[in-house]
């Protein structure tokens, strides 16, 4: 609804659902005052209702279509580690971008291997 430019609607459509999700009375209204804030809105608000697989098929999905402004990147921050100790005073970044091969699936090799050489596993990184 958001893309085809009814995106007051949209909210509209988002807040029985927030209301059912909250206690009685405090779920808060969605509010937006342009249509990519919206989409932004309906999409943060899709990533708490729909975890896991769903965000994974999303964050592939949106990196993908012809609106950047859905687009995802993953930027995650780490220390290093030993046997022994985790290294707190250099930490490391890490950033992917949605369309990245890292996010592939592998193919079960039963499948390659009954393809017939018709199919390869995906890259991975």
């Amino acid at each position: 609804m958001v893309r085809l430019g009814q995106w007051q609607e949209a909210l509209n459509v988002l807040t029985p659902l927030r209301q059912a999700r909250f206690r009685t009375g405090t779920a808060t209204a969605l509010t937006a005052s342009s249509q990519a804030e919206a989409l932004k809105v309906v999409l943060e608000e899709r990533r708490r209702e729909l975890p896991f697989a769903f965000r994974m098929m999303d964050i592939k999905r949106f990196s993908v279509n012809d609106t950047p402004d859905d687009d995802v990147t993953i930027t995650r921050d780490f220390f290093d580690m030993s046997v022994t100790e985790v290294d707190t005073n250099a930490p490391k970044t890490w950033v992917i971008q949605g369309n990245s091969p890292a996010l592939a699936m592998p193919i079960f090799q039963t499948e390659i291997d009954s393809s017939q050489g018709m199919i390869e596993q995906n890259p991975g990184e």
